[in-house]
């Protein structure tokens, strides 16, 4: 792949079926193709290299099957899954509460 110097891919996942930036751009979650939420700090996404990928700071596992949808604002992450679950996350202390 082609990547201009102001643009990096990194090989994060195989399979993603959904991500989400936050709104600040510093971190990003996406889902890697099954029931995970993983977590990544993109703060200094541009110093690293094509071969590197930004640090996994979160895993979350509360979903049963592939989580489809991702919403982030400030303070909340939003996932829906399809095992038919909804979970606001506390970014915090990345607590979950289902609705």
């Amino acid at each position: 792949m082609s990547v201009s110097k102001n643009h990096h891919a990194w090989q994060i996942a195989s399979n993603i079926s959904c991500l989400c930036w936050s709104q600040d751009r510093t971190r990003l979650a996406l889902c890697p193709g099954n029931h995970e939420i993983h977590i990544y700090d993109t703060t200094n996404f541009t110093k690293c290299l094509d071969d590197e990928v930004p640090p996994l700071i979160q895993k979350l596992t509360d979903h049963t099957d592939l989580v489809t949808s991702l919403s982030w604002n400030d303070k909340f992450l939003v996932s829906v899954s399809e095992d038919r679950a909804a979970f606001v996350w506390h970014t915090i202390k990345w607590t979950p509460s289902r609705v």
